[in-house]
């Protein structure tokens, strides 16, 4: 039987270790991680998702604090807080050394015979993460 507790204890270490080995191990070879704030939106596949994985990079100390988790069947619920320190290039910006925090909700979906995560989707506000490291910046926007 899926032991969801120990998952969720385990799955969040994988990501704020920023070890990329570590946190692919928990997801299917065949992933889908949807994330309508960063682009690519849609990544399909580990190589993909590790390719994406390289935001560590840009965001160093990313650390997620766990609130409030719900599962149903194989399909659970995470609403966490996310805190880091923006430091190189993203969104169109390189900003240094400016710190901020976020509030999101993931949803993954498990692959019962293999307890990997097969899909997961991540839903923040990323207006929010822009204010926090544009305040007292003069930044303009590129021509469409």
């Amino acid at each position: 039987m899926f032991n969801y507790q120990k998952f969720e204890k385990d799955f969040i270490e994988a990501w704020n270790s920023h070890d990329i080995e570590y946190l692919l191990s928990f997801y299917t070879d065949e992933l889908v991680y949807i994330h309508p704030g960063e682009h690519p939106r849609v990544i399909k596949g580990k190589e993909q998702f590790k390719k994406y994985l390289e935001v560590f990079k840009t965001f160093p100390d990313y650390k997620f604090e766990l609130i409030n988790v719900a599962w149903n069947d194989n399909i659970g619920f995470g609403e966490w807080i996310g805190r880091s320190t923006f430091n190189g290039k993203r969104y169109g910006l390189e900003i240094k050394n400016k710190k901020f925090e976020i509030m999101g909700v993931d949803i993954l979906i498990i692959d019962k015979e293999k307890e990997l995560v097969k899909e997961e989707r991540v839903y923040y506000n990323l207006l929010s993460v822009l204010e926090q490291i544009c305040k007292n910046l003069e930044v303009k926007c590129k021509d469409e």
